[in-house]
C-alpha cells in the first residue's frame, strides 16, 4: 500500500512521518504508549512489534493417518503455537506422540482424550540462534553421510538402523530452522525464500542416505567399491560447501570452482547409469544427491550476494 509523507519540522531539519494502518495498529494492541521496532533494508523500512501473539489452529485428522504427521509438522515449521487434532481413531494419538517427541523441538503434549489432543509450544524462546542451528544440521548431514561410507564398506547391517535413525535428528533440526524462519523472518528479509530453499535440499540428502541404509538392509545386497567411492566424493564436496558457506570472507571464485566440479562429477556419474551395472538402484538415490548437492551451491550464490 501507498502512504502519504507529512514533512515535519523547518526546511533544514526537516523529517517525515506516516500514519500506520488502523487495522493493523488494532490487530497488534499498539497505542501511542508503545514502541515499535524499524529496520532498514536497503531500500525497504520494515516496521513490526515485539509482542509475541500466541497462534493456534485445528486440524481434522480423521481418515488422514496417512499425511497427519506431514500436516502437524507443516503448522509446527509455519510458526504456530498450540494445534489441536481432532481425530477418530488413537492410533492417530500415538503418531502424533511420536512425532512430537522426536521431531518438535520445544513441542510438548499437554491434553488428550479418544478424539483429540492438544500440543502446544510451550519454551520461552528459541535457545539457539538460527545460524547455530543450521550449523548443526550441516554437522549431522555430514556425519551421516561418513557413516553411510563406513557402514556399506564393511557391510554393517547392524549400523545401518542407527544411521536411518538419525534422519530423525536431522528432520528435528530442519523443522525447527523453519519455524525461526517464520517467527523472525523481518530478520531475513529478502534470503528466507533461498533458506527455505536450502533446508529443503538438506532434509533431501538426509532421506536419500535414509534410502540406501534401508535398500541395503532389505535387500542385503552388498555396494560395490566403486559406487561408495562417489558417496565419499560427495562427502568431501559437502564439507566443501559447507567451508564456503560459513566463511567470513566469502570467496565466489572457490564457488566458481565448487559449481563447476559439481557439474563434471554429474557428467561422470552418466557412466554408472548402466543396465548392467549391480548398483543401479543404488545410484537412483546417488543421482538424487548430486542433484541436492548442485542445488545448494546455486542457492549458496542468492545467500551470499550483496
Amino acid at each position: 500500500m501507498e502512504r502519504k509523507l507529512i514533512p515535519q519540522g523547518t526546511k533544514r531539519n526537516r523529517s517525515y512521518t506516516i500514519t500506520l494502518p488502523m487495522t493493523w495498529v488494532k490487530n497488534n494492541g499498539l497505542d501511542a504508549l508503545l514502541n515499535v521496532n524499524l529496520d532498514i533494508i536497503d531500500n525497504k523500512i520494515l516496521i513490526g512489534t515485539e509482542k509475541i501473539f500466541k497462534t493456534k489452529t485445528t486440524i481434522d485428522a480423521t481418515n488422514l493417518d496417512f499425511i497427519i504427521k506431514k500436516l502437524v509438522a507443516e503448522k509446527y515449521k509455519k510458526g504456530i503455537d498450540e494445534i489441536r487434532i481432532n481425530f477418530k481413531d488413537t492410533s492417530t494419538l500415538n503418531l502424533i506422540r511420536d512425532l512430537v517427541e522426536k521431531e518438535l523441538i520445544g513441542f510438548e503434549m499437554l491434553e488428550h482424550t479418544r478424539t483429540h489432543c492438544i500440543i502446544r509450544d510451550i519454551s520461552k524462546s528459541c535457545v539457539e540462534s538460527f545460524e547455530k542451528t543450521l550449523r548443526r544440521c550441516f554437522h549431522v548431514l555430514h556425519d551421516v553421510g561418513n557413516e553411510v561410507v563406513e557402514a556399506t564398506s564393511k557391510q554393517d547391517y547392524d549400523y545401518l538402523p542407527l544411521i536411518k535413525n538419525k534422519d530423525l535428528d536431522l528432520n528435528k533440526l530442519t523443522y525447527f530452522c523453519e519455524r525461526q524462519l517464520n517467527k523472525k523472518n523481518q530478520e531475513y528479509f529478502g534470503k528466507i525464500q533461498f533458506y527455505f530453499f536450502l533446508l529443503e535440499r538438506i532434509e533431501n540428502i538426509g532421506d536419500m542416505y535414509k534410502g540406501i541404509c534401508t535398500f541395503m538392509l532389505e535387500s542385503k545386497k552388498p555396494m560395490q567399491k566403486n559406487t561408495i567411492k562417489l558417496i565419499q566424493h560427495l562427502n568431501q564436496t559437502l564439507q566443501s560447501f559447507i567451508e564456503l558457506f560459513f566463511s567470513d570472507n566469502f570467496d565466489y571464485e572457490q564457488a566458481q570452482d565448487h559449481y563447476v566440479d559439481q557439474r563434471e562429477f554429474r557428467l561422470k556419474m552418466l557412466d554408472h547409469y548402466n543396465p548392467e551395472n549391480p548398483d543401479l538402484k543404488y545410484m537412483y538415490y546417488i543421482g538424487s544427491l548430486v542433484q541436492a548437492n548442485l542445488g545448494m551451491t546455486r542457492c549458496l550464490f542468492s545467500l551470499k550476494e550483496t
